[in-house]
């Protein structure tokens, strides 16, 4: 579950498709999410192409996040929902978000996503509707971007973050400590080969890199790579919020801009 939301592709989709589902209206056949309309919206932001997004619906339904829905009216129409596997996968993305709001400013708004469960459901589809619109978002700065293209690299970057002791910066080095790349491809289950990649490119643009020749001694990251890592944190959390308080605002209101295409 946690790879369907570490590539900045299957970020956007798994996200998108999910506010496609919540939008499914009894009363409309033809709303929810259908491969066609999950289809429009990635090829109006242009994220990925009509193959990666049919080939990632088919890799959810078969690991059990997607079902078919079998009281369609029309038959020839595959609509799709979560099953409860992703329902609770969904919840407990957002409220760790919610959680880690909580802590910056001491607020409560776990405590009311628990007593008002529907409300993650009707901020979600907002939220990923603004990050959609968000040109700073969709652009990920280099630095982010060498490691977003892979379906461990989201992961790896906020391992990365996870062993900062300190945000003071010595000569634009910000210190983490021994690190190991045949320990971290252990850690994702990834070749080496593929984790050296991954940092070879940023340790060229001098983002990243260790003390010793052949990537030995204390590993470090750059100021600018710890802002750009914030900076893009600061977008997404800034959106949780926002959607957060306009569904509290609106109760059980739907979000008045709709996902996908009408076709």
């Amino acid at each position: 579950m946690a790879r369907l939301l570490a590539s900045y592709k299957k970020w956007l989709m798994t996200h998108a498709l999910y506010a496609l589902s919540k939008e499914r209206n009894a009363d409309d056949h033809v709303s929810g999410l259908r491969p066609g309309r999950l289809l429009d919206v990635m090829v109006q932001y242009g994220t990925v192409s009509r193959n990666t997004a049919s080939a990632y619906l088919a890799e959810l339904v078969a690991y059990k996040f997607l079902e078919i829905v079998d009281d369609r009216p029309d038959k020839r129409l595959k609509l799709l929902k979560p099953t409860q596997l992703a329902e609770a996968g969904m919840r407990r993305w957002y409220n760790s978000h919610l959680a880690c709001l909580d802590d910056l400013d001491g607020g409560k708004r776990v405590v009311l996503s628990e007593k008002n469960p529907e409300l993650i459901f009707l901020a979600q589809p907002r939220m990923i509707k603004r990050i959609l619109d968000d040109e700073e978002w969709m652009r990920p700065p280099p630095s982010m971007a060498f490691f977003l293209d892979s379906d461990v690299g989201g992961l790896l970057i906020h391992f990365i973050i996870t062993r900062l002791e300190s945000l003071v910066a010595h000569e634009d080095h910000v210190r983490i400590g021994p690190l190991s790349t045949p320990a971290l491809a252990d850690m994702f289950n990834i070749s080496a080969s593929n984790i050296k990649r991954m940092f070879r490119k940023c340790e060229d643009m001098g983002l990243l890199g260790w003390d010793k020749p052949r990537r030995r001694g204390d590993f470090w990251i750059s100021e600018r790579f710890v802002r750009d890592h914030f900076q893009r944190q600061a977008i997404k959390f800034e959106m949780v919020d926002e959607a957060f308080h306009w569904a509290g605002q609106n109760g059980r209101v739907c979000c008045e801009a709709g996902m996908g295409a009408s076709g």
